[in-house]
Formats: C-alpha cells, structure tokens, sequence
C-alpha cells in the first residue's frame, strides 16, 4: 500500500538535484508525537502499526517520543488517526545556565535543515519562536526568543528556500535543561481536508477516531450516529474501513524545510492518494448512517461527505429524531452494528431538557434489545447513569477532554 523509499530512489535518483537533501531522508530523527492526554495507548498502538512493532517508543502524559526518517515523518502526516501534532527535536535536551552560553549553544544546532531563507510575499521572518521555561535560572522568555530570533536573522543562509509560511520553533527549558524543537505537521493533524463545516460542540476528527478504535470498531461493521452533528464519526468509520485519510488538499510544515527533498515526497503523497482513492467498499450490506434533528447539521453533514468525492451509496444523513430513525434499521442491520454518538452538552448546548433527552434516548435501547453495542460521548456521565432503565448499566472507556471540557466515553451494558 505505501511505496518504499527505495522503489522512489531507483526511479527518480537521476532527477534529484541534491543529494544533501537525499542523505536526510535516511537519516533517524527523533520525533515527538502529541495526543490529547489520556489517549497515549492509542497513539503508541498507531505508531507501532505505521511505522512497524519494534519501534521504541518513551512515552509521557500526551505524547510519544521515537526515531523516525523523514519518509517515516511524511507517513505520519498523511496516514495517522489519531496524531494531533508531530515535532522534531534538534537535538538531545542541552544544560544551559546562562546567557552567555545560551548563545554558544544554540549557534551549534542545524537551524540550516529547517529554517527557510525567506517567507514568500512578505519581509516578515520565515519562522516564529515559542518560549516556555520552568524552574530554569533562565526563566525571561522573551529575552530566551530574542536571542534566537537575532541569530537567526544574523544568518540567513544561502539554500534560497522560500516558504509559504512560517517554520515554527518551540523552546521548553525545564530545570536549566532546554529542548529545542521544529514543528513537522503545522496545523493541527485532525484537520484532514475534507471539513467544511463543524459544530459548536463538535468532536474533532482525531478524536472521533481514537473513540471509534476504544469502541473496537473494524472494517467490516455497520455505523449509527443519533447525534451526527457534521458527520464526523460516519465520515471517520467510512475512511477507516477503506484505509485512507484524506489530505490531499492540505499541506504540512515539513514541506517548508530546505532539508527536505519536495520531488520525491510529491512522488510519494501521490503514490498514496492514488491507492487510497483506489479502494472500495465490497461489502454491499455495510452503511455509515448520521442523524440529527437539526436539519441544517445535516445538510453541513453531506457537504462534508461529498468534499470526500468517495463514490459510495453507502453513506447517509437523514434528518429525524433518533428514536424515529431508529425504526428504519432492522434487526438484521443491527447483527454487526456500532451505534455511537457524541452526546449533547448541557454547558454548551441550548438543550432545553437534557435529563428527558437522555431518559429516551436510554429508552430506545431498552426496548431494542438488538442494539448490542451501543457508546455515547458524554459531558454529564452521571445525569447518562441516573436516566439509565433497569437492566441497563454504563461502564466508562476513556475520560479525556473535548474543548477544555472533561467527557468520558461510556459504553452500554445489559445486566
């Protein structure tokens, strides 16, 4: 599915223009991959998946530190789930007490493979710095950011690299010990390119993944959303199944770096899209169905879904209440079914009765007992508990947070 790096060098070697840059794409590099915390199992599983099992991996609450080549960094950005962002380090964390040595240090890192000579329309840096210190006797930021920033613009260097936009460098000090590091994926990885609309509560594609593999959802399996919002877990269970992810349409910080070589990652990302546009469904009694009683989500819903240009049938977002959906879905549909929603939030959402809202949707799945494996998102665990029939009991997955917001996944059980 994915083209080696040695299929690309042996057609396209004769048309490389450098090979410094060639030489960096084999090159190991440690790399930090972040998610939101509480989710690490989920992104070490992911790593080990695209990148092979005996990748060591040292993870810390919300990410995941590795090695990785470059070509392993593009992989990363075009296939990953559940990845946020992607950062790679410059170096092993270095001690620093003072200013003096700060400027020797820092004059030492390979700014050169990252740093563009210019930003493309605009006299403006080509890079923005990010600062944080803790517990280090260099704790003025500012003055941390300054003196990158002068030596930065004191050494612009002869690559003739022009960026669309800014790289960006993060600075963490941390006990007199400073890690610096390069931006890889730029925006955030759960904006995948086919979203032109979401919610005020929405769920972000990342996310709607990793709920998607707690709920041990596989190919193969049919997928209900009562609350679909914009569509986001149909849309995320349906690129799933056909093992794509789709960001065709958008670009990564990689891309503005000098070190990296842009023809052959170009060969690459279009090796990838070819495959994945190449897949189809086969199981003809699969559907990926959305719902909601709001009309306009739903209509945002099919915009989303047909930004996707995915020719399937099997796709669908009807308008309705849940409880009347409900009835269009067979006993036989339910056989290898996963309903799962993103619940509404009594904080953020004008819910006029949430706790009536919950007592019906807990009294469809009483009645319908062949709705076997059923999993909301929640803001309000226990008001999901309270409003529960007898014989019904919800156990908690995953707690994380959506938005600043603390919500667990739960999943129904028939006691």
């Amino acid at each position: 599915k994915y083209i080696k790096m040695t299929q690309l060098l042996s057609i396209f070697k004769p048309q490389l223009k450098s090979l410094d840059s060639f030489e960096n794409l084999e090159k190991k590099n440690k790399v930090f991959a972040t998610i939101n915390p509480g989710l690490e199992e989920f992104l070490q599983n992911e790593i080990k998946t695209l990148l092979g099992s005996n990748i060591e991996l040292t993870t810390v609450i919300g990410g995941c530190e590795f090695e990785a080549t470059y070509q392993q960094i593009w992989k990363l950005c075009l296939f990953s789930r559940v990845i946020e962002t992607l950062r790679i380090r410059m170096a092993v964390p270095i001690f620093i007490e003072t200013f003096y040595s700060f400027e020797k240090k820092i004059a030492n890192l390979p700014w050169d493979l990252f740093i563009p000579s210019a930003l493309k329309g605009s006299d403006k840096p080509p890079f923005t710095i990010s600062v944080t210190s803790h517990e280090s006797k260099l704790y003025h930021t500012g003055a941390i950011k300054e003196r990158i920033e002068k030596f930065l613009l004191n050494n612009i260097w002869k690559h003739n690299k022009v960026a669309t936009e800014p790289v960006k460098i993060y600075v963490r000090a941390e006990a007199d010990f400073f890690q610096f590091s390069i931006d890889a994926s730029g925006e955030l990885l759960h904006k995948r390119g086919y979203k032109q609309h979401v919610s005020n509560c929405g769920l972000r594609e990342t996310l709607a993944a990793t709920c998607l593999r707690a709920a041990e959802f596989k190919p193969g399996m049919s997928v209900w959303d009562p609350f679909a919002g914009t569509g986001t877990f149909p849309i995320e269970a349906l690129l799933h199944t056909m093992g794509s992810n789709f960001v065709a349409d958008r670009n990564f910080a990689f891309e503005m770096w000098p070190s990296n070589n842009e023809f052959l990652y170009q060969q690459y990302k279009q090796a990838a899209i070819n495959s994945s546009r190449s897949l189809h469904l086969t199981n003809e009694q699969i559907f990926y169905l959305g719902s909601d009683i709001d009309n306009k989500m739903i209509e945002y819903a099919n915009e989303n879904f047909l930004t996707l240009n995915y020719p399937t049938e099997q796709v669908e977002f009807m308008q309705g209440d849940f409880s009347t959906i409900a009835k269009t879905i067979s006993v036989n549909d339910c056989k290898n079914l996963l309903v799962i929603s993103n619940l509404p939030y009594d904080k953020r959402e004008n819910v006029e009765n949430l706790p009536k809202l919950l007592t019906k949707f807990n009294y469809l799945f009483s009645q319908r007992k062949e709705f076997k494996n059923v999993f909301a998102l929640t803001s309000t665990p226990i008001l999901l508990h309270k409003t529960a029939f007898n014989k019904l009991k919800w156990i908690k997955i995953l707690e994380f947070r959506n938005g600043g917001l603390p919500v667990q996944l739960m999943r129904l059980l028939r006691i």
